[in-house]
């Protein structure tokens, strides 16, 4: 089983997701020292990496594109990534 993953929503809104593999291939979480900023209307996010080494992650949209697979620098790296309306923002998955 894998460990919590959390995933910073907001100022005071956090969310964990655990996932259990069994003979399975599940969508790849984003480690947790992948943090991510959301904007009130759901079509802008800002993807932080503050692992000490490089992460990949990519964003997924509802009704719209989704990013490109990203490579994020360690210790700061940043994604920002939005889209117009009718998008909204589903998650991000490591890559």
């Amino acid at each position: 089983m894998r460990a919590p993953t959390v995933l910073r929503l907001g100022a005071a809104t956090t969310l964990v997701a655990s996932a259990l593999v069994v003979g399975a291939t599940a969508p790849s979480q984003a480690a947790s020292c992948v943090t991510y900023d959301l904007s009130e209307n759901r079509r802008a996010v800002v993807v932080e990496n503050t692992c000490d080494e490089a992460r990949r992650v990519k964003v997924y949209w509802t009704r719209a594109t989704d990013s490109a697979c990203t490579t994020l620098a360690a210790h700061g790296g940043r994604l920002i990534d939005s889209r117009g309306y009718p998008a909204d923002f589903d998650r991000i998955e490591g890559c």
